[in-house]
């Protein structure tokens, strides 16, 4: 089961109990089955590092190892009868996430058919997807957010930003600094700090970002990217739709 988006680190499936008994829904009417909610990197044990939002083959590859280790794990521990669990020989996996946790499904399944190792695949045993309402390409959603007169998830941008240049940095956005992308307005409030300390609800990290650099409670996409993304040939646009391009998950 994959997590919707969180900009608060105790609102993860490690720290959660109402996430925790979300994915137990999964297991109604089955027998048995072990639900595995992996905190994605940037959460939980690696909260100090940045969260990769929408960069789909880490994402993908996180998940993954969780499910691995997951299922290496649940060998070594006993039930109440004293009996080691093992699983059974026709067993197989379900892959779901909504939101975020959507666009993360198709990662993980996208990750699975592409890049894993057929050891992988074979012990994995992927029998179904369900996606729930997730972005899946992620230059059109930028695209999309840039006609809006009022961004309804405005931290969708600087969250997949940071993503960017955390994924990216070394590579396609390494000539970009922060300041050739954010409007002045935006990099000189407390904006990006606050959203990277994970300690805020994001229902409220988007009516604070509307708030402090958008007029009237609304904000737009310009509030917070630099005007000359407007312009197609520009460095801005092109090193971020480059980046985006590679997040897309129904390409390939």
């Amino acid at each position: 089961s994959n997590h919707p988006t969180t900009t608060q680190n105790n609102i993860i499936p490690t720290g959660s109990d109402p996430q925790i008994k979300e994915v137990l829904v999964m297991c109604d009417g089955l027998d048995k089955c072990l639900v595995i909610a992996p905190d994605y990197l940037g959460y939980g044990s690696s909260v100090n590092t940045t969260h990769p939002y929408m960069c789909s083959t880490l994402t993908a590859r996180n998940v993954v190892d969780g499910i691995l280790a997951a299922m290496d794990y649940i060998l070594t521990q006993k039930n109440n009868l004293g009996v080691y669990y093992r699983f059974a020989s026709d067993y197989y996996t379900w892959n779901v996430g909504y939101s975020q946790g959507g666009a993360a499904t198709l990662a993980v399944h996208k990750y699975l058919e592409t890049e894993a190792s057929q050891e992988v695949r074979d012990k994995i045993r992927l029998k179904k997807s369900i996606c729930g309402a997730g972005p899946y390409l992620q230059t059109y959603m930028f695209d999309e957010m840039e006609q809006y007169d009022h961004m309804f998830y405005s931290l969708y941008i600087p969250f997949t930003i940071d993503g960017l240049i955390y994924t990216f940095g070394n590579t396609i956005m390494r000539g970009l600094k922060e300041e050739d992308i954010y409007t002045e307005k935006f990099l000189n409030s407390d904006l990006l700090a606050t959203m990277r300390g994970k300690n805020i609800l994001a229902a409220d990290l988007n009516t604070r970002i509307a708030n402090t650099v958008g007029t009237n409670g609304k904000v737009n996409f310009y509030d917070i990217i630099r005007p000359e993304y407007s312009d197609r040939s520009s460095k801005l646009y092109r090193t971020i739709h480059k980046a985006l391009s590679q997040l897309d998950l129904l390409d390939g």
